[in-house]
Formats: structure tokens, sequence, C-alpha cells
């Protein structure tokens, strides 16, 4: 089982054609279900208030490496392109 709940998808012009400007969008890549339950979950049980804390903290610092990720992308891709 993977321990990472969230990714990042970043599309920018490859030369391939995407028209405008670099595009970033969090995606869920990991999530639990339970039969006749409509509810996706992307914790574990928690069955103390340590282990909510703990799984909070844990989707936070996913959250923040991907904020980090895609301003560094963003970066590299419009170095040089003026704002507009």
């Amino acid at each position: 089982m993977s321990n990472l709940h969230f990714d990042l998808s970043f599309e920018k012009d490859d030369g391939s054609g995407l028209p405008g400007p670099p595009m970033a969008r969090i995606f869920v890549k990991f999530s639990s279900s339970i039969k006749g339950d409509p509810n996706s979950y992307i914790s574990a049980d928690c069955v103390n208030p340590t282990e909510l804390d703990d799984a909070v903290d844990h989707l936070q610092k996913e959250l923040e490496e991907i904020r980090r990720r895609g301003h560094r992308l963003f970066a590299t891709a419009t170095k040089g392109e003026r704002p507009i």
C-alpha cells in the first residue's frame, strides 16, 4: 500500500501544442472504501486523538511537499516568459 495519498499533476507547453500557461492540479493518489459506504477515505482508521493528529499531520506534510514541488515546476516552466 502506498504511503502517499495525494500527488501533483503538472502540465506545460512542451512543444506538443498544449495551449495556455502551465497548469497544476492535486489529485487523490490513494484512497480506500468500505462496501456500501459512498465515501473514500485517505487515512487509516484512527482510534484515538493521537492517531487522528498523526493522520492529519501526515496529510498536511504531503500537501506542503506538493506546494513546494509545484512552485519549483512553475518557476522552471515560466522562466523567461513574461507575466500575463
